[in-house]
């Protein structure tokens, strides 16, 4: 829990001097997710395993990550978040 206890404290330390709270926020959301074990994937589609391009992607909670354009369809069972 050590590394979870650094990682609040260095966010509540950059929240009180940020100009962006969004982007120091989203930086906690993602560390914490790694740390505790559930960090999304967000370097290739969940489903065929490519290299995601800067396109529209969607969001698959159920899948645990990124799903490309050419997947998304297949995942319509479970909640796809495009964003």
């Amino acid at each position: 829990m050590l590394p979870v206890f650094h990682l609040l404290l260095d966010t509540l330390r950059q929240l009180s001097q940020a100009v962006n709270s969004e982007l120091t926020l989203r930086y906690f959301e993602l560390h914490l997710l790694e740390l505790v074990g559930y960090r999304p994937q967000l370097h290739e589609c969940v489903s065929c395993h490519s290299e995601l391009k800067p396109v529209a992607n969607s969001f698959c909670s159920g899948a645990g990550g990124i799903v490309c354009p050419n997947c998304q369809y297949e995942q319509a069972g479970q909640f796809l978040y495009n964003g």
